[in-house]
């Protein structure tokens, strides 16, 4: 293995300096909800490689990440081939411009969580923890162009003529209920060809005392919606089958971050204008808008200290509830748009012991309803290449009866081993 990764590494030395990087996992989720009793989730074992190489005359870099995992307990034995490429592209600095061009991650906005600035790119829904430090975020093939007016502002252009949708991973669905009969399709493919072209615009001011983003996108949902046309409803009965569709959206948004005695304030706004604003067309997301409001500190027993407060008004939320109410109600939930109004909170901290080796903390959501997410968290670095951690995530009340649904979010615990190299 040495020799080989040696002979690749003088192939491309050609190409200026080259940087490598390591990451290997090994994790294990076990189930805990109460009312199902203890059930092997998954065993994963994971690796990640980073290259990046420069060329010192024309600052020209290209980075190439690949991701690979093989699991136990999943219906998935092995990452899926799309999956593997993680990012691969060329930066390409031009004065005033920078180009990317290739498979890449992009991120906009200034909150840390639930970031309603951040759409140029799908992301991983499956998740057993919500900050799985491995899964989340997806890339995609685009063209990034970026200028610099002044060393305070920027511009920025992104262009991706194929997006890719969001890796649910959902085998198809039967829905049955006294009202209801349906065969739901969840197949979509890698890259959605069918409705090409996303453009996003950003323009980015650095200034001493506030940071402010605009945010203009036109683009393909990554997120499904769903096609009714081939089920029928009659006598308030559904029946048929329901296939997968991406439509188009367009946000708008407004973000900005300062910080006073101290503390970090970060809001983002975002206006989310959907193919189906008038809200009686069941199977497409509403429209909404969405303020995240981030407050962050370490002032407090010098632990870092996040809160997030999120609230999302559903436009026209009511107008298709002459649908059927089962159908509906399922429709909703998986657009995580449950009711009109939308608010919950996030509060992550954290606190370093034994000269940084030693990190105790956790996350805890609180949906002004008794539904309250806890996620202690723990970990040790024995070295600098080795971190054992731990944690659980735990969701009080009973699990969802929703049958379609994008994430089990149900009660875990795990431990992982982290090597890096």
């Amino acid at each position: 293995m040495k020799r080989i990764i040696g002979l690749f590494l003088f192939s491309i030395s050609f190409l200026g300096a080259v940087d490598v990087d390591l990451t290997s996992s090994l994790d294990y989720y076990g189930g805990i909800e109460s009312v199902e009793g203890f059930e092997n989730l998954r065993s994963r074992f994971f690796v990640e490689t980073r290259l990046t190489g420069y060329e010192n005359k024309t600052g020209l870099e290209w980075h190439l990440s690949t991701d690979f995992y093989a699991q136990y307990f999943e219906d998935h034995n092995l990452i899926p081939l799309s999956d593997i490429i993680n990012e691969a592209y060329l930066f390409i600095p031009l004065g005033a411009f920078d180009i990317s061009l290739g498979q890449k991650k992009i991120q906009y906005g200034y909150c840390d969580v639930f970031g309603t600035f951040n759409i140029v790119n799908g992301a991983q829904k499956v998740l057993y923890s919500l900050d799985d430090p491995f899964e989340g975020q997806r890339s995609d093939l685009l063209f990034n162009l970026k200028y610099y007016p002044t060393l305070m502002d920027s511009f920025e252009l992104v262009y991706v003529p194929f997006p890719r949708p969001d890796g649910d991973r959902l085998n198809d669905i039967t829905m049955t209920a006294t009202d209801l009969d349906v065969d739901i399709d969840m197949d979509s493919s890698d890259y959605l060809i069918e409705n090409p072209n996303s453009i996003f615009l950003n323009y980015n001011h650095y200034g001493d005392i506030l940071d402010i983003q605009l945010l203009y996108a036109w683009y393909t949902e990554q997120m499904p919606n769903f096609d009714l046309s081939e089920s029928n409803t009659s006598a308030g009965n559904t029946t048929g089958i329901i296939n997968l569709t991406y439509n188009r959206r367009q946000t708008m948004g407004l973000a900005y971050s300062t910080s006073f005695s101290g503390v970090a304030l970060s809001q983002e706004l975002a206006f989310n204008l959907t193919d189906d604003f008038e809200g009686d067309k069941l199977g497409i997301a509403n429209s909404d808008i969405t303020l995240n409001s981030q407050l962050q500190t370490s002032k407090i027993w010098g632990m870092l200290s996040q809160i997030n407060i999120i609230y999302q008004y559903i436009f026209n939320f009511d107008a298709d509830e002459n649908n059927n109410e089962t159908l509906r109600e399922e429709i909703h939930s998986f657009h995580t748009q449950p009711q009109q109004h939308i608010a919950f909170m996030i509060a992550h901290v954290e606190k370093n012991f034994m000269r940084d080796k030693l990190k105790v903390g956790g996350n805890v959501g609180f949906f002004f309803s008794p539904e309250l997410y806890i996620a202690p968290r723990i970990s040790y670095n024995s070295s600098d290449h080795l971190q054992f951690s731990s944690g659980a995530d735990i969701f009080l009340g009973d699990p969802t009866s929703m049958i379609l649904r994008r994430n089990p979010l149900n009660d875990n615990l795990y431990i992982r081993c982290i090597y890096r190299y």
